[in-house]
């Protein structure tokens, strides 16, 4: 491991932890507010179709976020982990059958449709943390470093308050900065 990787390492389970530690009525209030404001975003209204994860119980929660989508007539794509490292987003809809991923997250079966055409889409990046030149920390997987290379539409990262670093976050030359931040933490 390199000393780049043991230092997101580290700060991955640094922020893993702050996170839990959120009590559960903060991250609620904070998970509304944030797709409030993301719904209200004009980069979201004006998306021809939302990508986004499929949540787990520590992250910030995108049923909201995929409810208003679909209110608005927006087709939604979620991800799937592929072999080689790579990720595919499927059409996500009420007819998807969903299956559980190596890593515990709920994910498109093989069998849905892949969605293809990324023009004029928005990608809600998950993140533990994220610097204000677009950075982010990841899982660790590298999934979304790979996808960004081709991706074509535009990039969002929601993050909760005291999870912006004031200091640029240790990159490689793989790492992709999202194109958009939203967050409730207030500029110094």
């Amino acid at each position: 491991m390199s000393d780049i990787q043991s230092v997101k390492q580290a700060m991955r389970t640094e922020y893993s932890a702050r996170r839990a530690a959120l009590p559960p009525e903060t991250r609620k209030d904070y998970d509304r507010r944030l797709v409030k404001a993301l719904i209200a975003d004009p980069a979201f209204v004006a998306a021809k179709a939302l990508l986004c994860t499929l949540s787990t119980p520590e992250e910030l929660d995108t049923a909201p976020m995929i409810e208003a989508a679909w209110a608005m007539s927006k087709p939604v794509a979620v991800p799937r982990c592929l072999p080689g490292r790579q990720m595919g987003f499927y059409i996500y809809d009420d007819q998807t059958v969903l299956e559980q991923s190596k890593y515990g997250i709920w994910e498109p079966a093989l069998s849905s449709r892949l969605f293809e055409d990324f023009a004029g889409t928005l990608c809600v990046v998950p993140a533990l943390c994220v610097d204000h030149e677009g950075y982010r920390l990841g899982y660790g997987g590298g999934y979304y470093d790979r996808f960004l290379q081709r991706y074509t539409g535009l990039t969002v990262t929601l993050v909760y308050p005291g999870f912006v670093s004031h200091t640029p976050l240790p990159r490689e030359t793989t790492d992709r900065p999202v194109d958009r931040l939203i967050t409730l933490d207030i500029a110094p």
